[in-house]
């Protein structure tokens, strides 16, 4: 059955207004927005959770929404949110501008809801969410009594798998979103097997039995690589040196502390030429032991680790222009677009033997677990020898995911 109305969660755009790190769930909702303006032959909605409210736009607001996500500064405010803005509250600027635009903003428990849902997409719909949270069950259980069936994305179930790496409770927000895709939901889009494969177990441990939400797999599409970015190596860096980089939200996760100790293994073994390590990116949570052994070593021993925090994009690609290699040694991952996104630029990418970097690369990456340091010093001391590019693998399209999930969307409707 052919799709016309769609229900776009928006809502975690506002809380991460004027942020200048764009996390995974940005790429996928810009490049889920760009798509489906892109069709004209749909009348898309859009809905933004704060605060317990619920206000939902128009199509006529579908450029003032890309605004939002791509350049708030562009938005055209009103006279209170203008003012607002300039007392340095850009969330709370943009809240209000969207609760000004909206059709309406009603309590997200309040039956209301489904009232206003069916009365604006009174032919159905679907509603689509990218978000961590998409919503309470009450929130949820409105927009389908108002007609919609619901698409919702797990990106990952690490907060159940891992929960001694996350921050706050995901684990128990996660277990929630679960447990009512499980016995409520239409369509759980997966970025992954491996993803689809964790959502089945928890799910049929939570319900006790086979879940209702039926796992759709769509690998998640690469966004083009800027080609206007011309960045330098900022210091002491230097091009001709050996370096390798781990790119990404310095957090427990990622597993940092591991590489550490493959650098300290290799120094202490008088390894002939030991490359340095460069760490590119923010600091995340639950990361102050992390960060005082990862500074106390960086100073003791500059020559062989570098920490770059939250660098520009020029920064960033001039630092993959010119490493060795890409060092993704993650506990655990939900997709890896990090991976994917070395290994289409031919930069060779050591990483933890996940099934998921399998799934997704086969084997491009070099795969090494990390009970093994030895032998990640191994792979690093043969790329740090001389500067190599790899053959890429299949890289997945964006066009690839939105056919996948648009064709499912369309069978269950």
């Amino acid at each position: 059955m052919a799709i016309k109305s769609i229900l776009f969660d928006a809502s975690f755009i506002i809380p991460n207004v004027g942020k200048s790190v764009r996390y995974g769930i940005f790429r996928v909702e810009k490049a889920w927005l760009d798509y489906l303006v892109s069709r004209k032959d749909l009348s898309i909605y859009f809905s933004f959770r704060r605060e317990g409210k619920v206000s939902i736009l128009g199509p006529e607001h579908t450029e003032h929404v890309s605004a939002i996500l791509d350049d708030p500064s562009s938005l055209r405010l009103g006279a209170l949110e203008r003012l607002v803005w300039k007392l340095g509250r850009p969330r709370r600027a943009v809240k209000l501008e969207v609760r000004r635009r909206a059709r309406a903003t009603v309590a997200e428990s309040s039956e209301d809801l489904s009232r206003i849902v069916r009365s604006l997409m009174p032919g159905g719909g679907w509603f689509l969410s990218f978000s961590m949270d998409p919503g309470a069950d009450a929130f949820l259980r409105n927009i389908q009594l108002g007609g919609l069936k619901t698409a919702i994305m797990l990106h990952d179930t690490i907060p159940l798998d891992h929960p001694e790496v996350c921050a706050g409770d995901l684990d128990k927000m996660l277990e929630r979103i679960i447990r009512h895709q499980a016995q409520s939901g239409d369509l759980l889009l997966c970025n992954s097997a491996d993803t689809a494969e964790s959502f089945n177990l928890h799910a049929r441990r939570l319900k006790g039995g086979d879940p209702l939400a039926r796992p759709v797999i769509a690998h998640l599409g690469l966004h083009k690589a800027p080609s206007h970015l011309q960045g330098s190596l900022p210091q002491p860096l230097k091009a001709n040196e050996p370096f390798f980089l781990i790119l990404g939200t310095i957090e427990p996760r990622k597993n940092h502390l591991f590489l550490l100790n493959v650098w300290q293994r290799m120094m202490a073994q008088n390894r002939a030429a030991v490359p340095r390590l460069v760490i590119a990116g923010r600091w995340g949570w639950k990361v102050d032991d992390i960060r005082r052994q990862l500074e106390a070593f960086a100073q003791a021993h500059p020559e062989a680790m570098t920490i770059l925090e939250s660098p520009e994009d020029a920064t960033v690609a001039a630092l993959l222009a010119e490493t060795r290699g890409m060092l993704m040694p993650s506990i655990a991952e939900g997709f890896g677009l990090p991976v994917l996104e070395a290994l289409r630029e031919g930069i060779p990418v050591i990483a933890n033997d996940l099934a998921v970097y399998r799934e997704i690369a086969g084997d491009a990456p070099d795969l090494c677990s990390t009970d093994d340091p030895e032998g990640w010093a191994r792979l690093i001391e043969s790329y740090a020898r001389q500067k190599v590019r790899v053959q890429p693998p299949h890289i997945p399209t964006w066009d690839e995911h939105f056919e996948i999930v648009m064709a499912a969307m369309s069978r269950a409707a």
